[in-house]
């Protein structure tokens, strides 16, 4: 399950670089599960693609130049732009609540803004089918890696983050988890906020489209009305 050295870039050096490399092969996939995590050793910094995002908070994070492309401005200075662009990023659905006030908040997005996690719809696609491997070379950054910051290729980087922080994101795959650590580690994601995941893995399952989930991915959801 590990990609050979050999095609590994040619730029990578051994003094310069640590690479840490997930590739799972599941028969009935269209593709591998996969990913790759580069330890800079030097500027003690772990380069990712989609292990762990950090969406930070629209009063933080001002809306970027780029949305403009697409968006008039009525669109952008809606308050709840940001959080519904979050929530179809990640396959959160769009419930909204309100506060005493009468304003609107969307509490998918409030479980995932300003912390490390991993996207909601990895855990459903990638964790649910390959759960020991993903948790393994989780292991192997945590054991091998030392850095202080992660570069990820979405929302906010750089992000200030040590390997056990990291390790938090997947306490979902932990054997020895317990309630207590699954609330304090993993983005409070309510059961229900889970639903349009659930239903394309339950499509991709009824019409044999990939592989099965094997894992419960919504480890540590609370009921909506707990």
């Amino acid at each position: 399950n590990i990609m050979p050295k050999n095609l590994l870039p040619s730029w990578i050096n051994d003094d310069e670089f640590s690479v840490e490399t997930l590739y799972v092969e599941l028969p009935e996939n269209a593709g591998p599960v996969s990913e790759c995590a580069f330890h800079h050793k030097a500027s003690n910094t772990l380069f990712v693609t989609d292990a762990v995002v950090c969406v930070p908070s629209s009063a933080d994070f001002p809306i970027q130049p780029i949305f403009e492309t697409y968006f008039d401005p009525t669109d952008l200075a809606d308050p709840t732009f940001w959080p519904r662009t979050v929530l179809q990023a990640v396959f959160l659905p769009l419930r909204a609540e309100s506060y005493s006030s009468g304003s609107q908040y969307y509490p998918g997005y409030e479980a995932l803004a300003n912390r490390l996690v991993r996207a909601p719809i990895l855990r459903a696609f990638a964790d649910a089918r390959s759960p020991n491997e993903v948790s393994s070379w989780v292991h192997n950054i945590v054991e091998n890696d030392k850095f202080d910051r992660i570069i990820t290729a979405h929302f906010a980087s750089p992000i200030t983050a040590s390997p056990r922080l990291f390790a938090n994101a997947f306490e979902h795959l932990s054997q020895n988890a317990t309630s207590e650590s699954l609330s304090s580690a993993l983005p409070p994601i309510t059961c229900q906020d889970w639903s349009t995941l659930d239903s394309l893995n339950s499509f991709i399952g009824d019409n044999k489209l990939g592989a099965p989930v094997v894992y419960n991915y919504k480890a540590g959801c609370k009921d909506i009305n707990e």
